[in-house]
């Protein structure tokens, strides 16, 4: 079964920009920086990197061996397992996964992302923005999303040995009963957004 839009490979119109956060993203690689991309996917980020004459060493895992044929296929370097990977990163990236993991889940893979890091590195995290009735609703529309929700609070508290830096809200909802709807049930004007993505920075 083929459930993520890579996989799908539509050419569906939307006005939803799927690589916001990986854009966003760019501005904390620097050149020579050694990145790893969890659940890689097709591997845009990385070539949003490339582009960008951004001689940094790339590094791609996922679950689906198809993601790994095309960071393979694309010059990038996959790996198979981060369990028995003896690398040490500069930037971890995790797009619109984390929300996929349950809360036992989410700390496994931090306490994963603190063997992997190094001193001072950076995580680049984006997951679902819930914020309003509407956000919620929408958020349960994906059947592989799990609980608890994911706000920052809780973040934090996972994070624990991190930094904040940076954060964008993206993707805002476009009908205006919609954003209506969003601003009385959230209470917040960035109740209107559908993502969020985050930078951290380790402290310890």
């Amino acid at each position: 079964m083929k459930l993520h839009k890579w996989q799908q490979r539509s050419k569906e119109f939307t006005f939803v920009d799927d690589n916001k956060a990986k854009k966003f993203a760019l501005k904390y690689i620097k050149g020579g920086d050694v990145v790893l991309d969890i659940v890689c996917g097709d591997c845009v980020f990385f070539d949003l990197i490339k582009k960008s004459e951004n001689n940094s060493r790339l590094y791609g895992f996922d679950i689906i061996p198809e993601a790994l044929d095309i960071c393979k296929n694309k010059g990038y370097n996959p790996i198979k397992s981060l369990d028995h990977t003896n690398l040490k990163f500069d930037v971890i990236t995790i797009f619109e996964c984390f929300e996929h993991f349950d809360y036992e889940g989410r700390i496994k893979q931090v306490e994963l992302i603190n063997k992997l890091l190094k001193n001072k590195g950076t995580v680049i995290l984006s997951f679902p923005n819930i914020k309003s009735m509407l956000s919620l609703i929408h958020y349960n529309n994906n059947p592989e999303h799990k609980m608890p929700y994911l706000i920052e609070k809780n973040i934090t508290k996972i994070f624990y040995n991190y930094l904040i830096v940076d954060k964008i809200y993206f993707n805002p909802w476009l009908n205006p009963l919609k954003i209506i709807h969003c601003w009385l049930t959230g209470l917040n004007f960035n109740a209107v957004y559908n993502n969020v993505c985050y930078v951290f920075r380790r402290i310890n």
